[in-house]
């Protein structure tokens, strides 16, 4: 990468009108990539600024974050202990567990998501809706459900309520195909960063074994969650029933060392 701009530009334009159907974020993604596995940007070299980049590159800062979060869950660049991004040695670096949603964690690992829209509608919030979402009871709320695919394989019912005041208009989108992170980060300026999980297991009732192609009570494995965005605003409730015998999930734990803080 030249910083000082004009070979950075030609190339960023020439893949902007490679891949016109795609993000902007993933074409930039794409592009920095290229810079890193060609050797360009060598192991250890430090990422410019995110303003420089969106510069550079003529893009909005919001896509340049977006495809830097992208690479750093693909273990390509890791955060500075200061500010900003290194380029990592490669092969050195585990995957950090990430809030990713459903396509982008499909995606990541190869596979091609599709949904099949189960329910896609407008109606009030409850009392526990508004007081999760930090919202009036009774404000509308979109609420959509979906069968999630990987690989044309069924793995999830997947539910999601958003606030519409947050996202105008998101109602209309065709779900089948968009992704609601993508569609509020894209157009609404809301970038998920943060989410509260609870798993549990369960077995599948009628309905859940059916669209899932499973037997009645099958294990099913429950994450329930609340995502805030970078604000720390609560935007998104989620539910999702996940085939037990096609998803695993991972974390790393970490001990809190009572120690080190009692001295510090």
């Amino acid at each position: 990468m030249n910083p000082s701009g004009e070979s950075t530009r030609a190339s960023i334009g020439s893949l902007l009108h490679d891949a016109p159907t795609e993000p902007v974020y993933r074409r930039v993604s794409a592009y920095l990539r290229q810079e890193i596995t060609s050797g360009t940007l060598s192991g250890g070299m430090r990422l410019p600024a995110e303003r420089t980049l969106a510069d550079l590159l003529q893009v909005s800062r919001i896509s340049v974050r977006r495809a830097l979060r992208e690479l750093a869950e693909a273990g390509l660049i890791a955060p500075s202990t200061s500010r900003g991004w290194f380029v990592s040695e490669l092969g050195l670096f585990e995957r950090a567990n990430a809030l990713m949603s459903f396509s982008e964690l499909g995606r990541s690992r190869g596979l091609e998501p599709s949904s099949r829209v189960l329910s896609q509608k407008v109606r009030p919030a409850d009392l526990n809706e508004a007081d999760e979402l930090e919202i009036a009871p009774g404000s509308p709320l979109l609420d959509l459900e979906r069968l999630r695919f990987l690989d044309g394989l069924e793995i999830a019912l997947h539910q999601v309520r958003v606030p519409v005041d947050r996202a105008p208009g998101i109602e209309q989108t065709d779900f089948s195909s968009a992704s609601v992170f993508e569609v509020l980060e894209d157009y609404h300026g809301i970038i998920p960063t943060r989410a509260r999980w609870v798993i549990e297991g369960r077995p599948a009732d009628e309905r859940s074994a059916r669209l899932l192609g499973l037997q009645p009570a099958a294990p099913l494995l429950l994450v329930s969650s609340t995502t805030t965005d970078q604000h720390d605003r609560p935007f998104e409730l989620s539910r999702i029933d996940y085939r037990a015998d096609r998803y695993r999930f991972q974390a790393t734990i970490v001990r809190f060392n009572t120690t080190l803080v009692a001295s510090s």
